[in-house]
């Protein structure tokens, strides 16, 4: 992600006025510590019965899309209020950008 976010800079050209907005913006693309929690231990789990493992899985399956939709909902305002803050010439790099990195995610899909 480093990579991409040090070669997106550079194809923009993020001016000094600029610098903030970009700091705020890659600072919410990091996803969350806790977004892929931990399985629990194998140990736990045997101790369960079969009702008691699926409601535990379930249980961790809704926090875990709680935590990524938070996490999603922050980094698209991010992204929106960080484009306010460009010029028209780095609005269409940015808009060319995202239209690649939403068609390689659109593949999985």
């Amino acid at each position: 992600m480093h990579k991409h976010m040090a070669e997106l800079k550079q194809k923009l050209h993020i001016t000094v006025t600029q610098e903030p907005a970009w700091t705020a913006f890659t600072a919410a693309m990091k996803p969350p510590a806790n977004l892929w929690q931990a399985m629990p231990e194998r140990a736990e789990m045997a101790q369960l019965t079969t009702p008691e493992r699926i409601d535990k899985m379930k249980q961790l399956r809704l926090q875990h899309h709680e935590v990524a939709e938070t996490y999603m909902n922050r980094r698209d305002d991010a992204i929106k209020t960080f484009y306010l803050a460009l010029d028209e010439q780095q609005k269409k790099i940015l808009d060319a950008e995202h239209a690649h990195m939403m068609g390689r995610h659109a593949r999985f899909n």
